[in-house]
């Protein structure tokens, strides 16, 4: 040993003879003779600058056996790798033994690769030959958890991760050539510098602003273990919604119960965490949506000292406020004939999904879409919470669905007698000029005699006033059906007296109900055109909880008027 360390080998020949003899005597050195060995330069090799063959009066140099790795076939695709770390080195199958006890390494671990990686991430991305290799290597550290808390807290301050930013492509002069005007670049960044994509529309929006993670479920995790922010952090929306209508039109209550109906088949067998539950978003006063005419959504991404700014018109946007401790979502819709499903199902997973995947929205835009029918044979069978949410409903109303059977079938006490009067109807009296129509007289709970038909002068709204209108003949069934099928058990149920209800006929149905002094009002044209053909086959159900949560509201109306 004392020979090799004074008088190293200085030719490669020499040097194999001198190795090949040290292997037969590797039973000879001790641990402590290993670990000098390691760290002397005993090995000679080409200089960088000479031919990868020796010749006469070429230079060696020495090097130690931690600085070399084995030339092999088998790592034939880390050879640029090994030549830009490693000195390669070769001296036969015998004389490599010696060398190998002497710490030469014949191929990289995890562990030498992310020390690589960290020590000098560009060299590394040279000798991966590209973005392609590289990202190879970053997710075999990804799915690697053995490293210790020194290299963790290394990767988290060390510029190595792959990030990736759109640019304008000037080679492009219409904008639409084969990158379609812009193309990408990628960086090697420091994790807090690398956006994580939790949301694909604002990358979209903000792709030339922000590096971005690939999008890879193992590249993302390991991402936000090591600080990776996600894009939503980064952004601050602000939302202005104009001419909100203050009832809840037929297009708001739709859309209200379909979420609420299909939020738990959201949930349904998967470990998903949310910030509330489906019975929560089911009660009235929690969950609320609104329809407006325009809604302008302004977005400010803040991501170091780099700020950018977008204004945008979307359809739907979602907030979960908060009032003396009680949270509520409230639901904007902008009015038009197709609501975008897409856009309503990303807002809501965005409000109410803790760990928002994007994935999340394109699931609930098909379950908002699709029929109970075909989500079954999906696999949403009848075991579901969402049939446990429509049996409550059902229940909510099963007591006016009883009523009201009841009163169409009774006969005594002239129950079903129906008695008109030429100019007034229980009470009720219409005016040439202007007519408020007062709600249905007579006492509901002995049943003496039937709600009987309006006068034929009711009242038609119009914008805010209110003009005198003759209501066809044909409307007096109309009437008759929404007044003892639905006001009458409903009535019951609230312990409400009918007499305390208002009517209108408003020819554009842009009211379904509203307060005018603390005194609620029901527009009979809604009820016409969406429920008097179900309640005329006897199918009650639908529109009873329909003009149930009407009531209720106007209810909640009232009481915070008086």
């Amino acid at each position: 040993m004392k020979i090799l360390l004074d008088t190293p080998p200085r030719t490669l020949e020499i040097a194999r003879k001198y190795f090949e003899y040290l292997t037969e005597r590797a039973g000879d050195f001790s641990g402590d003779d290993w670990n000098i060995l390691r760290d002397a330069r005993i090995i000679p090799t080409l200089s960088p600058n000479n031919d990868s063959k020796p010749q006469e009066g070429h230079t060696l140099v020495m090097v130690k056996p931690g600085e070399c790795i084995f030339k092999t076939d088998a790592d034939a695709i880390f050879s640029n790798l090994h030549s830009e770390f490693f000195v390669v080195v070769d001296f036969g199958l015998k004389g490599n033994k010696f060398l190998k006890a002497c710490g030469v390494k014949s191929e990289l671990d995890i562990e030498d690769i992310v020390t690589l990686m960290l020590k000098d991430s560009k060299g590394f991305l040279r000798g991966m030959n590209g973005e392609k290799g590289y990202l190879e290597q970053l997710r075999r550290i990804a799915t690697y958890k053995g490293f210790g808390s020194d290299i963790i807290s290394r990767m988290r301050t060390s510029p190595f991760l792959f990030g990736r930013r759109k640019i304008t492509n000037l080679s492009s002069e219409s904008g639409f050539g084969d990158n379609f005007g812009y193309d990408w670049t990628f960086e090697l960044l420091k994790p807090n510098e690398v956006a994580i994509v939790d949301d694909i529309k604002t990358h979209v929006l903000f792709a030339d602003s922000v590096y971005a993670a690939p999008d890879e479920e193992v590249l993302v995790n390991f991402y936000s273990t090591l600080g990776s922010p996600r894009l939503t952090t980064l952004i601050k929306d602000n939302c202005v919604a104009y001419r909100i209508e203050s009832f809840e039109s037929e297009m708001a209550s739709k859309a209200r119960n379909l979420i609420v109906e299909r939020f738990p088949l959201l949930l349904h067998e998967r470990n998903i965490s949310t910030r509330c539950s489906p019975a929560w978003l089911a009660a009235r006063d929690n969950f609320a949506v609104r329809v407006c005419q325009r809604l302008r959504l302004n977005r400010v991404l803040t991501l170091h000292k780099s700020i950018s700014s977008i204004s945008e018109d979307v359809s739907a946007n979602a907030l979960m406020t908060h009032w003396e401790e009680k949270k509520r979502l409230i639901l904007l819709l902008r009015r038009c004939d197709e609501p975008d499903m897409y856009e309503i199902a990303d807002v809501i997973c965005k409000a109410l999904l803790i760990n928002y995947r994007p994935k999340d929205s394109l699931l609930f835009m098909t379950m908002l879409s699709t029929n109970l029918g075909a989500l079954r044979r999906m696999g949403y069978n009848d075991d579901t919470k969402v049939h446990k949410i429509q049996n409550e409903r059902k229940h909510k109303v099963s007591k006016a669905i009883h009523v009201a059977k009841k009163a169409v079938t009774q006969q005594d006490s002239g129950a079903m007698s129906l008695t008109q009067s030429s100019d007034s109807y229980c009470g009720i009296t219409a005016s040439t000029e202007y007519s408020e129509v007062k709600g249905v007289r007579g006492k509901i709970e002995k049943l003496k005699r039937a709600f009987t038909f309006f006068s034929q002068k009711l009242i038609l709204a119009i914008g805010s006033s209110y003009h005198a209108h003759t209501l066809p003949t044909s409307k007096r069934d109309v009437i008759e059906r929404f007044v003892s099928a639905i006001l009458n058990p409903l009535g019951t149920v609230f312990n409400l007296p009918v007499t305390s209800l208002n009517m209108v006929y408003d020819l554009r149905r842009a009211l379904v109900s509203f307060n005018k002094g603390g005194d609620i009002f029901l527009n009979i044209k809604p009820y016409e055109d969406w429920h008097d053909a179900e309640v005329i086959e006897g199918r009650t159900e639908k529109t009873l909880i329909s003009w149930y949560h009407s009531i209720a509201h106007q209810l909640a109306v009232r009481h915070a008027y008086r």
